[in-house]
């Protein structure tokens, strides 16, 4: 089973977003349109370094997303 940030990387590096599966790119978090539905405290939150906790703030991040939008 993958870790919190074994999954974060992965999905870091990915071409496609883990919240709505629409295009974004590389080493960015989501695509434009879930990052911009994400209220600012979550985005400010995905500007760690994977050392200071961004594995934590990415998966509190999809949760809201899955929670609060139909993306």
């Amino acid at each position: 089973m993958e870790s919190l940030m074994q999954e974060a990387v992965r999905e870091l590096g990915a071409v496609r977003c883990a919240s709505c599966g629409g295009a974004k790119a590389r080493g960015k978090s989501f695509c434009g349109a879930c990052w911009y539905a994400l209220p600012e405290g979550l985005r400010r939150g995905l500007w760690k370094t994977l050392s200071e906790g961004y594995a934590t703030a990415y998966d509190e991040a999809k949760e809201w997303l899955r929670v609060n939008t139909k993306i």
